[in-house]
């Protein structure tokens, strides 16, 4: 005579709750109270699973950046223009992915002064190198137009720079 071996019932959410269903209207409680139960025992048993572990570590983040900007035209047609940043927590940065920092304190504000075609710029590290476009550790920028011919010079107060100044005739 041969024996055949127990198949276990699968145990699928949908199955806990017949079976809870079931033992409702055996014991008297009430169908939801069974569901209940269910539900408690399967969050029971997820309890060390990876997605659940997952979703303990997400984070709120709250952040502020506030640029603020102020410009006037003297009766002689000077341009005087001035700005600053300030901002708290972090910000997401869509274009690379990441949370950018913002600084609690107002940044060095950027003061640029217009006239006839010149253009002064005065920016404690923030006037940009004519040589590296993407370097910004001048202090003093003069630039305009003469003509033909545009120009500009970036100056550096600080002494013992590796470069004292940046300039670009075009």
């Amino acid at each position: 005579m041969s024996k055949k071996a127990a198949v276990a019932a699968p145990t699928t959410p949908a199955t806990k709750a017949a079976n809870a269903l079931a033992a409702a209207t055996n014991d008297g409680s009430s169908a939801y109270e069974a569901l209940v139960d269910a539900k408690k025992a399967e969050d029971k048993a997820n309890a060390g699973s990876a997605a659940v572990d997952a979703a303990k570590d997400f984070t709120v983040y709250t952040g502020i950046d506030i640029n603020i900007k102020a410009s006037t035209t003297t009766d002689n047609g000077m341009t005087i223009s001035a700005a600053t940043d300030m901002g708290a927590g972090s910000i997401p940065d869509i274009a690379d992915k990441e949370l950018d920092a913002q600084t609690d304190d107002l940044t060095a504000p950027e003061v640029k002064i217009g006239y006839n075609g010149v253009t002064i710029e005065l920016q404690s590290e923030g006037v940009d190198d004519y040589y590296d476009g993407d370097l910004e550790n001048y202090d003093i920028g003069v630039s305009g137009a003469f003509g033909g011919l545009s120009y500009g010079i970036a100056l550096e107060t600080e002494r013992n720079t590796a470069s004292d100044y940046s300039a670009t005739i075009g």
